[in-house]
């Protein structure tokens, strides 16, 4: 940071709908408004925060600012033995709170555990959505190869009355369902791209952000999931074409 620098996190500038060389409004907590020009941007998932130099806070709000937070880390990451003792955390905290002059104590731990419990309820939803994903999408290929073989009953008879074998017929169809499913799963891709943003910035509340992250084996596994359901639809129309009536077909008047 610069001596002249104001930071905000990015959710906030969303948020208010500032950018970088904008102003944005604060509200001191004696209720006067201040507006300062915003230099940069950072990413953060969780609350809003604005980062300035003390010279820019002394200028704007007319006090010199003073440090009301510790940040403090465990040695070696692990917490002291006092923590360990019956009562947990508490047994490293009390003192600490004892004291007049602190107010709180927040542990980063305790934060990380309440959003992971969040992230894994997000992932009950999201296998749901998996599952229901699938359910559609065997239905809309089942019911587009059934009309298909209805709607064309006719031919087919005359094909298989032409000496075209079982397997020979079922291709034919196959292959149309091969073109259609993979135009599906390009235009799927490009089009799940989009909605994915889309999802995530609806779901999300005003003080979090989601990361819009897509990894390439998601792009694998909706493939896959999709090419085994059409190979599996084509096996299951097999007994269908197998029971193509050539007489009653052909005396059918369209």
């Amino acid at each position: 940071m610069s001596s002249d620098s104001v930071i905000v996190t990015d959710k906030l500038a969303r948020v208010t709908g500032v950018g970088v060389g904008e102003e944005l409004t604060m509200t001191y907590s004696d209720g006067k408004s201040y507006a300062a020009k915003v230099t940069g941007i950072v990413d953060n998932y969780i609350m809003h925060y604005i980062y300035m130099s003390p010279g820019i806070y002394a200028e704007l709000i007319g006090e010199t600012p003073y440090p009301n937070s510790v940040l403090f880390f465990y040695e070696n990451g692990k917490p002291p033995p006092s923590s360990a003792a019956p009562g947990g955390r508490g047994g490293f905290a009390m003192p600490l709170l004892e004291n007049s002059n602190v107010r709180a104590l927040i542990h980063n731990d305790d934060l990380m555990s309440q959003i992971s419990g969040s992230a894994d309820a997000m992932g009950i939803v999201t296998i749901v959505l998996i599952v229901l994903a699938c359910a559609l999408a065997f239905v809309v290929l089942f019911n587009l190869t059934n009309i298909n073989i209805s709607e064309r009953i006719r031919e087919l008879a005359t094909m298989k009355v032409l000496g075209l074998h079982d397997s020979e017929l079922a291709m034919y169809i196959y292959r149309e369902n091969g073109v259609v499913t993979l135009l599906g799963v390009a235009l799927g891709l490009i089009g799940g791209f989009f909605l994915h943003g889309y999802v995530i910035t609806t779901v999300e509340i005003d003080i979090l952000k989601f990361p819009k992250l897509i990894y390439p084996l998601s792009y694998v596994f909706a493939v896959a999931l999709t090419l085994v359901f059409a190979v599996f639809v084509n096996f299951a129309m097999n007994y269908k074409l197998a029971r193509i009536d050539m007489v009653e077909s052909l005396k059918n008047v369209e």
